[in-house]
């Protein structure tokens, strides 16, 4: 007679919080407008994963203590596919700050950065944007702007078409360069009060 399988253990919190339950695919189906208002291409493994995080950095508070592996676990991917992720997805363009801990039992944490009241968002896009941005720095700023209630949906289409390769027909360095001034000029319209 053939011993019995065990069951397999139940996921431990993937974070240093009060264990939640989490599902998946609510947290995918809140990051399909995201994705639709912004390209509309199909949520591929990078964009469920991010869905999964921002609920977890959402629902924690703006403050995440994970487990790299665990998370991967959980996904049933490499824990390289959980890094890049949070290279490209978590960004300070973004509103987020990232720090871990590496080996056996480290951790990341994923910090959400608010805009102080005291903070001027136009000086601080300056900062970010520079004297030239790439596309994908361009639209994580974008995606900020909106989370943060700063633009809506319809701006955030109008400036992702703006600063995409499409529209920008010039070889590099120059197209980042021109990216760089619309994506500077147009934060500076829409965040600047009437009359000023």
């Amino acid at each position: 007679m053939a011993p019995a399988t065990p069951e397999p253990a139940p996921l431990r919190p993937l974070y240093h919080r009060p264990a939640v339950s989490y599902n998946v695919n609510e947290k995918v189906s809140q990051s399909q407008t995201t994705r639709a208002g912004l390209g509309g291409r199909p949520l591929s493994l990078s964009d469920v994963i991010e869905a999964y995080l921002m609920g977890l950095v959402k629902d924690a508070g703006g403050a995440l203590d994970i487990q790299r592996g665990e998370l991967a676990g959980h996904f049933g991917c490499a824990p390289s596919q959980i890094s890049y992720v949070l290279e490209t997805r978590f960004t300070t363009e973004r509103g987020f700050a990232v720090s871990g801990r590496r080996g056996g039992k480290g951790y990341v944490r994923i910090l959400r950065l608010n805009l102080s009241p005291l903070q001027d968002p136009v000086a601080l896009f300056d900062r970010r944007i520079g004297d030239r941005i790439s596309e994908s720095r361009a639209v994580h700023c974008i995606l900020w702007l909106r989370e943060q209630g700063l633009i809506g949906e319809r701006e955030a289409r109008l400036m992702r078409a703006a600063v995409g390769r499409d529209a920008l027909r010039v070889e590099p360095p120059a197209r980042d360069e021109l990216r760089a001034r619309l994506l500077r000029a147009m934060i500076v319209t829409l965040l600047t009060p009437e009359g000023e």
